[in-house]
């Protein structure tokens, strides 16, 4: 059996710093500023998806339409050791370090953090995220490493901050979370204030062990949905690099999903147990309505994905891997009252303007078509009021990023910008970037370029407006 068109995205990529080469289109001239994107590197011992070295891409869009791509490795205790040792030295998601003896739980758990997920920018600072660990601060200038960020002493091996922060417009909060396990499985909720200080804002102890890599933000509460994908007993085993996390984890839909609504301003959260799904990523919340209405990309089969995950170089994706659903919730009555798909294609990776996420308004996402399959190659969108929806399909055997929504001016209609998103065209060397109208991302991208390098897979990015 041959391998898929787009393997060629997984290739390991390096450092470098390139100008962008127009293929077509014009950037338009409110684009002025820093797009931000971090992912794996995917070196000949990383065994899964989720592994690698974090790599901090940016490709700056400077006044009159150039652009540069600069990338720098993320100089994390995993790619220090990689590069004078030449092997993988801690228990990434799915890839197991080459020893035969036991280690210690801290110099396995620290030598893990590749700083390879995300990347977020907030009060002056750019921080590379993963999930199991402290952040690593980034110069947004030149991508150089400033060191580990703690924020304080709150963060730590045992007490991690997750790679999905989540920032309320209304008050410069950074809002954040880190999964604790052992006695007692607690949430923890991290507030990072406007100014940079830092607090514990809640503490919540959950009944179970569980994966959770995404939440959101309501106008009133931090929502998580705690899904079925419980620990193992071997997984007292992973501290010591016996395992990795994803063999101590399983998928059981027998078990139910955890609905979990923390209150931003203190009190009691309201916690109920409802029908088994999975997910990764949100999209919006709201409880404008009286009711809290939660937009996000449900995972339609994560046994099939975690499969395709592990063998990620050779596997076709052929299973639906995601599609846009809204949960409708009573918090009072603790009552899932609908859960409804909101489009026929699959998704992944939504994203909204986020000046206001809380709003009823049009989201974005990679995308596949209905019917076929692969990883996601196209931009869709849905107005959720209406329920209209469409893509923009680059073609079989190609992969699109994550879309980052940038506004056309601060002062803008809400949704009234732009979508930035990497493409890979097996059909091209190196990697496209396209910027779509956010109106009228059907109608194809307005800029193409072309990045003369492999820039790699990536998970998440920011942008970063200039001043």
């Amino acid at each position: 059996m041959s391998d898929p068109a787009w393997i060629h995205v997984f290739d390991p990529c390096a450092e470098a710093h390139v100008p962008v080469e127009t293929v077509s289109g014009k950037v338009p001239s409110e684009l002025v500023g820093t797009l931000y994107r971090n992912g794996g590197v995917h070196s000949p011992d990383v065994r899964h998806l989720f592994d690698g070295d974090g790599m901090i891409r940016a490709l700056r869009f400077q006044p009159g339409g150039t652009v540069r791509y600069e990338s720098r490795f993320v100089q994390s205790a995993t790619h220090r050791y990689r590069v004078r040792n030449e092997r993988w030295p801690g228990v990434g998601f799915g890839t197991r370090p080459r020893f035969r003896l036991p280690r210690l739980p801290g110099r396995v758990m620290g030598a893990s953090n590749a700083g390879n997920t995300h990347v977020v920018y907030h009060n002056g600072a750019l921080y590379a995220l993963w999930e199991g660990g402290e952040a690593y601060e980034i110069d947004p200038a030149s991508l150089e490493t400033r060191g580990v960020q703690n924020f304080g002493g709150l963060v730590s091996i045992e007490h991690p901050f997750s790679a999905h922060p989540k920032l309320d417009p209304r008050t410069g909060t950074l809002w954040n979370f880190g999964m604790v396990y052992g006695r007692f499985n607690k949430i923890r909720l991290y507030a990072i204030d406007k100014h940079g200080k830092s607090t514990l804002a809640h503490s919540v102890t959950v009944p179970h062990a569980v994966i959770n890599h995404d939440f959101v933000l309501s106008e009133r509460h931090a929502v998580f949905f705690l899904c079925s994908m419980r620990a193992r007993p071997n997984v007292l085993l992973m501290p010591f690099g016996l395992r990795t996390i994803d063999e101590c984890m399983r998928w059981d839909e027998r078990y139910p999903t955890l609905v979990v609504a923390v209150p931003l301003d203190g009190g009691e959260a309201t916690m109920f147990e409802t029908q088994s799904w999975a997910q990764f990523h949100f999209a919006r919340a709201s409880e404008a309505s009286g009711e809290l209405v939660v937009d996000f990309s449900r995972t339609v089969n994560p046994t099939m994905f975690g499969a395709a995950a592990r063998d990620f170089r050779h596997a076709t994706f052929a299973a639906p891997y995601g599609q846009l659903n809204r949960a409708r919730i009573d918090l009072k009555a603790g009552k899932l009252l609908s859960l409804e798909p909101r489009v026929d294609f699959n998704t992944e990776f939504p994203a909204v303007d986020p000046r206001d996420p809380f709003a009823d308004d049009l989201v974005f996402t990679a995308a596949t078509p209905k019917g076929q399959q692969g990883l996601q190659r196209a931009i869709g969108w849905l107005r959720p009021r209406d329920g209209t929806s469409d893509i923009y399909d680059f073609g079989a055997g190609c992969v699109v990023s994550e879309p980052v929504f940038v506004p056309r001016s601060p002062a803008a209609a809400l949704s009234d910008g732009f979508l930035l998103a990497y493409v890979h065209n097996p059909k091209q060397f190196g990697t496209l970037i396209a910027v779509f109208d956010a109106q009228a991302p059907s109608n194809g991208p307005v800029y193409l370029g072309r990045i003369g390098v492999n820039a790699g897979f990536t998970f998440h990015g920011s942008w970063v407006a200039a001043t």
